[in-house]
C-alpha cells in the first residue's frame, strides 16, 4: 500500500470505515510499503501494541517452518497466535502461506483441528499434498465435493473448497444438540486462501456465509494477494466477527 497526497501513510484508510469501527496504525514502513493496522469495533478496547520480533518458534517444528520471517510474516503469526483473526495482503510469491503454516502448527500442538479452503479443486490438491508432506499424510484429509482423500474423522488438516465447509457449517447448525459434526466441534481455526474471492459474483456468498456462520472463537485468517480494498474488508470481518 502507499500514501497518497499529504496524508500521512495509511491515515486515508479511515474513510473506508463506518463510524462503529476504529482504526490504529500499530506500525508503518512507508519505505517498504508495509502496513500493520488494527480495526477493531469502536466500543471494544484497543490492543497493546504486539511487534513479530519476539516471535518464539519451537525447535520441534518442522525445519520448513524455523526459518528467518518477514515483518509482516511474524507480525501475522504473533498475532494469530493470541487467536486474533488477521487479514494477510501481500503480493504473490511475497511468503503469505508461511503465516498459515505456522497456524495450522499451532492448533496441532493445542490438539485442535483446522479448515484450509480454497477457491479451486486444483489448489486445494496441491495444499493437500504440501500439507501430507509436510505434516504428515495420517494428519491431513480433501474433501472438494466429488474428490477425499484422508480420514475426516481423525485427520486435524481439512483441506476443502469453501462451499464444502458451507455445507458442513449447514447441516451442522440443524443440528440442535452435541451430536453434530466432530470436526466442527474441535475446530480451532479456519485459513481462507485468495479470500478476495468474497467479491465474486457468482461465488462470493460462499465465502460470506462460511465467515458468518463460522463460531465466534474459530480465529480466521484470510490470505489474499488482491484484495481491492482492504480497510473495508477488515473492517466487515471486526464487525461480522
Amino acid at each position: 500500500m502507499e500514501a497518497t497526497g499529504d496524508d500521512p501513510f495509511g491515515t486515508g484508510l479511515v474513510e473506508d470505515l463506518t463510524s462503529s469501527l476504529a482504526l490504529e496504525v500499530v506500525e508503518a514502513r512507508p519505505e517498504l510499503g508495509e502496513l500493520h493496522l488494527c480495526i477493531r469495533p469502536a466500543h471494544s478496547q484497543a490492543p497493546d501494541s504486539l511487534p513479530g520480533d519476539d516471535l518464539q518458534i519451537p525447535e520441534h517444528w518442522p525445519e520448513q517452518l524455523r526459518i528467518p520471517l518477514d515483518w509482516f510474516q511474524a507480525v501475522a503469526s504473533r498475532w494469530n497466535d493470541r487467536r486474533e483473526s488477521v487479514l494477510v495482503a501481500a503480493p504473490t510469491s511475497a511468503g503469505k502461506t508461511l503465516p498459515a503454516l505456522h497456524a495450522i502448527q499451532r492448533r496441532l500442538d493445542r490438539k485442535e483441528r483446522v479448515a484450509y479452503t480454497a477457491p479451486v479443486k486444483a489448489l486445494s490438491n496441491q495444499k493437500f499434498c504440501d500439507f501430507c508432506q509436510l505434516f504428515g499424510a495420517d494428519k491431513v484429509c480433501l474433501l472438494t465435493g466429488d474428490v477425499s482423500a484422508g480420514n475426516v474423522d481423525t485427520a486435524p488438516i481439512v483441506v476443502m473448497t469453501t462451499e464444502v465447509l458451507v455445507g458442513m457449517l449447514h447441516n451442522d447448525h440443524k443440528i440442535e444438540d452435541d451430536s453434530g459434526d466432530g470436526f466442527l466441534r474441535n475446530l480451532g481455526a479456519a485459513i481462507f486462501d485468495e479470500v478476495h474471492y468474497l467479491a465474486d459474483e457468482e461465488r462470493g456468498t460462499a465465502w460470506e456465509e462460511a465467515i458468518v456462520l463460522l463460531e465466534r472463537h474459530i480465529t480466521l485468517l484470510c490470505l489474499s494477494a488482491t484484495a481491492p480494498n482492504l480497510a473495508e474488508l477488515s473492517g466487515w470481518l471486526a464487525q461480522t466477527r
